[in-house]
């Protein structure tokens, strides 16, 4: 039997994005350390963490292109919250947030979080 060659056999092996990257702070604009980011994928699936580090910095990469969400998830007294806005206690829907589209070609950057903490009067300095 002889050889035969094949031609037209194309293959794109680049379906991974760069993913996201961002900073939280406190109330007082200052980089809070050990804080959880969580990713989501548009159908609710956790596709991704991160924990800040002593900068306040988190980055997650290798997510396949797509629309993703966030939250922060802490155990510091921080209220947690959605990229976008919004509060997000434990039972929240992360799908409320602003979507993040993370394209092939780019890492998204500037997905920020402001957390202050849940009890209010304690910021204030009242107990």
């Amino acid at each position: 039997i002889a050889a035969a060659s094949v031609t037209g056999l194309d293959f794109n092996l680049s379906t991974a994005g760069l993913g996201v990257t961002g900073t939280v702070r406190d109330g007082n604009a200052q980089p809070l350390q050990l804080i959880d980011i969580e990713i989501y994928t548009a159908d609710g699936d956790l596709a991704g963490t991160a924990t800040t580090n002593s900068q306040g910095v988190y980055a997650i990469d290798g997510l396949p292109a797509g629309n993703y969400f966030a939250r922060t998830r802490n155990n510091v007294g921080l209220a947690d919250r959605l990229f976008g806005g919004g509060a997000c206690d434990a039972g929240c829907d992360p799908l409320t947030g602003t979507v993040i589209p993370v394209p092939v070609t780019a890492q998204i950057g500037n997905i920020d979080f402001a957390l202050v903490r849940a009890d209010p009067l304690f910021e204030n300095g009242f107990e």
